[in-house]
């Protein structure tokens, strides 16, 4: 088989998988355009649950501090921090998910296919 049979053959082989290939791109870029809001939507969850949890501490803390009563109001306050702490870095990773994959879908699908291909 001579060079110019291997080219041939490579470029037929490249006709016949153009459509398939540009299919996939479709369906894969779509596909982290979807995961981009869905992450969106989980960083907005979060912040918010965070959000609240803040807004429950300094209530209570407000609270505690007026009646001078502080052992009531410990765990619920404790447990608020937490939740705002929890909240705010899962909407913070969910936010930067979804920043990354709305503002710029074609390098996370390339991301996404380098890592498919090198696993």
């Amino acid at each position: 088989m001579s060079a110019d049979d291997i080219i041939r053959l490579l470029e037929s082989l490249a006709e016949r998988l153009t459509p398939p290939a540009r299919h996939v791109w479709d369906l894969a870029l779509r596909q982290m355009i979807i995961e981009g809001v869905l992450s969106a939507i989980l960083a907005g969850i979060g912040l918010i649950g965070a959000g609240v949890a803040l807004v429950v501490v300094l209530r209570t803390f407000a609270g505690s501090r007026r009646h001078e009563d502080y052992c009531d109001h410990d765990v619920l306050y404790v447990l608020g921090s937490i939740a705002g702490a929890i909240g705010g870095t899962f909407g913070l990773i969910f936010g930067s998910a979804a920043i990354a994959k709305l503002l710029n879908p074609e390098w996370a699908v390339l991301r996404m296919l380098a890592g498919l291909v090198a696993s």
